[in-house]
């Protein structure tokens, strides 16, 4: 993998790898759903619901890809390994956990997500405020 490669998957292992652990393990994915519904107050709604689900669906699915001994936990070797098997089935599931985080951050259900959605959105699934901003 070239240099800037490794970084991307560095930087999205630790995203996800949202209570800090240096693993990636379902309770992650509970973490950073529970963040983001919360963020934009939707954790009862049915936006928060539905991207609560696709978050589940994303940890299986990358489990099922990575998580190469079995333990229920993907390390960071696992990980760059294996990410970009997962990347390849965009369609059927990134696609959709990317479209709930869109219709949860469309507050007004407008199509359209404003510049503060989406630094909320960012900052909730723990890019440093800093950055979020300038992105």
């Amino acid at each position: 993998m070239g240099a800037l490669l490794d970084q991307k998957y560095a930087k999205l292992f630790f995203l996800l790898d949202a209570n800090g652990d240096g693993v990636i393990a379902e309770d992650d994915f509970a973490l950073m759903a529970d963040r983001v519904t919360a963020a934009f107050g939707e954790e009862r709604t049915a936006k928060g619901r539905t991207y609560a689900a696709e978050m589940t669906n994303y940890w299986r699915a990358l489990r099922e890809t990575a998580d190469a001994d079995g333990d229920g936990r993907i390390d960071q070797d696992e990980f760059r390994r294996a990410v970009s098997r997962v990347s390849d089935k965009f369609d059927t599931l990134i696609g959709p956990l990317y479209l709930a985080g869109f219709r949860l951050a469309d507050r007004d259900d407008d199509g359209l997500v404003g510049r503060d959605d989406f630094v909320t959105v960012l900052v909730a699934i723990g890019v440093p405020a800093a950055e979020a901003e300038a992105t």
